[in-house]
Formats: structure tokens, C-alpha cells, sequence
């Protein structure tokens, strides 16, 4: 979507506050640790194996060996949706004067954000969860000065109500679709014709769409309806006709911070009256994702990309309190880590790739590479490092391309080799690796054009040592590295 088309989008919103539905999807719950929520289940459901068979992470679901013995998954649950919630994002999210909230995640961290505020439940917003049967509890209508938040798929407060299997999601969604199964004034704010901004979705889950059905997103006639979606998942061919065609919803290509930051901006300069004051934001934590090949069992040459990593998270909090350094420590929250983190990246956050021979020949990384590509990066919070093993010459994109082309054709072979049923996962493991080989073959020429435009760091072995317990940089490398530093702070401060 061009610029000038975005800010069209977002003035004509910021100018409608009142006639808007802010629905906050699953992709903004977080940890304080940084942990996704998929990364979270993922691992809860290997450590949980006597209780649960499979976790399935488009519907964020779980398939129990046994029900009777639940309990404790269902205490990790809570416990992880009690903690989740960005505060920059939440506390730009309170800012504006929405009178409707629908969650869809059981958190209740816009709550809390509220009441941190100082507003108070039942005098200056209403809560309400839908608990799978009729709800006409008495509510004044939705408004600017008294909003509202409704979760939609339970809630954290409501043990009963927490969707943790497919039986629990088809009997919500059997109640839910029943035409007085919502608030009568909720209902009728929804269906008053108005603007809908969806964050953190990926619309792949049937349920999810079942949600914009139900809210007759897309049935309105009138021109001025403007309904926008963030990230962009356009690219999936389901959720671009599905949600394009059948539900008229614009993805806009930028991230959830970017979207909610554009329309305060708006807000701001163009309409008086629809922000709120959050007090101040200077003390909450600010957050660093580091993209980078990790060690390999062996791998003596990959000290320096420990070592600056190391570097970087014993030099930030030097110079600032509150900040915090994200890196991935296993392949299984790969992808899920960084997704979650670019669809907050905004203020109090940046990444930094440490680009290495290594980085550019595993297929984690340059699918993470790919992922951070996906989100635009007009505030320039994407830094770049790259170790002096990486060599950007004239033959480089001939040279990493041959390599992915070796790779894609020795993981066809292994997929020819595999005839039984036995091998069955491993033939679609390999499917899948060939697949993401060919992707980051075509994706080559582009990345490496861009990271020769936008080299900021390069590193060499001798700019920075490590010993048994003390990181070293050497005398001639230390303004640079402390530069970066200082810019990236900077950044992370605005």
C-alpha cells in the first residue's frame, strides 16, 4: 500500500475514534521475557506430555491424552496470559479514545493498563467476558468517554471459559454465533456500520474469520467503512480471498506499533480531545531482538559472534536501565520469536542482525532474515553487523546461491529416498526444507543488495576478544562499537 493511500486509511480513522472497533488479536500476547505465546505452548505441551498429545499453533490449541488431568495445563495457561502484554504498545493503545475493544486473546493486560491509568472499572470503562451462553448484562453503549473491553474468547477470570481444546472452540463458537449471544449494545455498536482495525492476526484459524462473520464485517454498503488488518498475511492466498474479497479488509503492510503510533500521530496534530493522557512511559523496559548464528557444538570460529552478542548485552544496560536483550535459544521458537517481536517493533524496540558466513548457509537464519523482511522499517530500527567472515564481493550472490542450489537439490534427493510410511514425516520435513532452500535462493539477490546498502558495523575478530570472564574490545574498535551503541539508544529512547 503506498504511503500517501496509508495515511489516508489511518487520518480518516484517527477522525472517526468514536465509530471504531479496536479488535486485538493472539500475536500480541508476550512474556515479559519476551517469550510468543506459540513458543510458550510449544514447550509447555513437550514438558506436559503425559497430558497433552499435540499442540496445534494456528488454532493455538491442544489435543489432552486425558481431560480428567488438565488442571495443570490449565494453571500454566493462566499463569502465562496473567504476565503477558507489551507496555509500549498497550500503553499507546490506551492513549486513544476507542469506545469498543474486542480481545480475543483471555489476557486482561488492557485492563490493567487502564487501571494503571487510574480509570476504574465501572466508573470510567466496563469489562465483560463472553462465557459461551446468552450475556445481555446491562451495559451503557460504548463510548469515547466510557469504553469498552470484551473478551470474546474468554478470559484468564473465567476458568470455565478458557478455549484450550477443539471441543472447548466448537461449543464457543456454536454459542457465539446465535444472534442475541452478545451485549444488546454491544451487538449494536458492531453492527452500526462502523471502521475495524484488527491487530496481531494472521487469520489462518477458521475461527477467527467466524469472529469477522459475526461481526458482519465486509456487509456494509456505505463508502465511508474502512476496515484495516495488521501484519500483512495478504501474501497467503486463503487470507488474501477470504479476508479481501469476502470481508473488504485493506492489509496495510505495517506492524501493530506502526499502525497504532500512525494514528496518534493523527490523533495529535489533526484532532483535539480523542487522546488520553497515559502519564509516563520513561521507565518501562525497552527490548533489543538479536537475529544471529548461534555457536555450533565444535564451531570454534563462531566466537565473535558470541562475543559481540555477549558485548551487546553486558554494554546496553551500562548505558540505560530497562533495557533488555531477546535472543532465540532453540530452534523450536525460531520464527515464532522474531514474528511475534516485529509485530511490536515500535517504540522501546529495535533488532540488530550479526550477519556471518554461517548466517547466510543455515536455513533458521535466513528464514528469520526473511520474516524481519516482511515489516516495514521506515523508523530505521533495524541494525546491522556483519563479521568480517562474511565477504560482500562481487561473486558473493553467485557464490551463496550455488550453495542453496546444492543444498535444495541434496534435500530432493533425501525426499526421493524416502518410500515408506515409516520415513513419512522426514519425506514432509524435507518438503519443507526444499521449499524454504528455493526461498532464500530467490531471496538472495535482494537481501545481500540491501545489506551492502545498509552496512553500519562491520566487525573484525580483532575488534572484540573474549577471555574466561571478560569481554574485550581492542582500543581502535572502541568508538565504533560504542557508537553503536549510543545510536541504538537513541533509537530505543525515541
Amino acid at each position: 500500500m503506498e504511503e500517501e493511500d496509508l495515511d489516508d486509511l489511518h487520518d480518516s480513522i484517527a477522525g472517526n475514534i468514536k465509530d471504531t472497533v479496536l479488535i486485538l488479536g493472539p500475536e500480541l500476547a508476550v512474556a515479559p521475557d519476551g517469550k510468543d505465546y506459540k513458543t510458550y505452548f510449544k514447550e509447555l505441551a513437550q514438558n506436559e506430555s503425559d497430558t497433552v498429545s499435540k499442540y496445534f499453533d494456528v488454532e493455538n490449541l491442544f489435543a489432552l491424552r486425558d481431560g480428567v488431568h488438565s488442571r495443570g495445563l490449565r494453571k500454566k495457561v493462566k499463569k502465562f496470559y496473567s504476565e503477558v502484554g507489551d507496555a509500549a504498545l498497550l500503553n499507546s493503545i490506551a492513549r486513544i479514545k476507542f469506545p469498543l475493544i474486542v480481545n480475543v486473546s483471555p489476557d486482561l493486560a488492557l485492563v490493567k493498563t487502564y487501571e494503571q491509568m487510574g480509570m476504574k472499572q465501572g466508573e470510567d470503562f466496563e469489562y465483560r467476558c463472553f462465557r459461551g451462553e446468552p450475556n445481555q448484562d446491562e451495559l451503557d453503549d460504548p463510548s469515547c468517554e466510557k469504553p469498552i473491553i470484551y473478551n470474546i474468547c474468554g478470559s484468564v477470570d473465567e476458568n470455565y471459559s478458557l478455549i484450550l481444546t477443539h471441543g472447548k472452540l466448537f461449543e464457543t463458537m456454536e454459542h457465539l454465533l446465535q444472534e442475541n449471544s452478545l451485549p444488546d449494545t454491544i451487538n449494536n455498536f458492531i453492527n452500526g456500520n462502523r471502521n475495524f482495525i484488527f491487530l496481531g492476526f494472521n487469520f489462518e484459524s477458521w475461527h477467527y474469520q467466524l469472529i469477522c462473520h459475526k461481526f458482519k464485517i465486509g456487509k456494509s454498503n456505505q463508502e465511508d467503512t474502512t476496515v484495516i488488518s495488521t501484519p500483512d498475511y495478504g501474501d497467503n492466498e486463503l487470507v488474501g480471498l477470504v479476508m479481501g474479497n469476502h470481508f473488504s479488509m485493506d492489509f496495510t503492510g505495517e506492524n501493530p506499533a506502526q499502525c497504532i503510533e500512525r494514528i496518534v500521530d493523527f490523533c495529535e496534530d489533526e484532532y483535539p480531545g480523542s487522546l488520553r493522557e497515559t502519564g509516563s512511559t520513561n521507565q518501562q523496559i525497552k527490548s533489543v531482538y538479536v537475529s544471529y548464528k548461534w555457536k555450533d557444538e565444535g564451531d570454534t570460529s563462531a566466537i565473535t559472534k558470541e562475543s559481540i552478542v555477549d558485548w551487546l548485552e553486558d554494554e546496553l544496560p551500562k548505558k540505560s536501565d530497562h533495557v533488555k536483550l531477546i535472543r532465540d535459544a532453540t530452534t523450536m521458537s525460531y520464527g515464532d520469536s522474531v514474528d511475534s517481536f516485529m509485530t511490536r517493533i515500535g517504540k522501546g524496540k529495535a533488532v540488530v542482525r550479526v550477519l556471518s558466513d554461517g548466517y547466510l548457509r543455515s536455513k533458521y537464519c535466513m528464514d528469520e532474515a526473511m520474516r524481519v523482511d516482511k515489516y516495514k522499517d521506515k523508523d530505521k530500527r533495524i541494525f546491522t553487523v556483519v563479521l568480517d567472515d562474511l565477504i560482500l564481493d562481487d561473486d558473493c550472490l553467485e557464490r551463496y546461491r550455488k550453495y542453496w542450489r546444492d543444498e535444495s537439490q541434496a534435500i530432493y534427493d533425501r525426499i526421493d529416498e524416502h518410500h515408506t510410511d515409516i520415513v513419512s514425516k522426514n519425506k514432509e520435513r524435507n518438503k519443507r526444507d526444499n521449499q524454504i532452500a528455493f526461498e532464500i535462493y530467490e531471496f538472495l539477490d535482494y537481501f545481500l543488495t540491501q545489506v551492502k546498502q545498509e552496512l553500519y558495523l562491520p566487525v573484525k575478530k580483532t575488534d572484540l576478544n573474549k577471555t574466561d570472564t571478560v569481554l574485550l574490545a581492542s582500543a581502535d574498535s572502541n568508538d565504533k562499537l560504542n557508537k553503536f551503541v549510543d545510536d541504538l539508544l537513541e533509537k530505543l529512547n525515541e
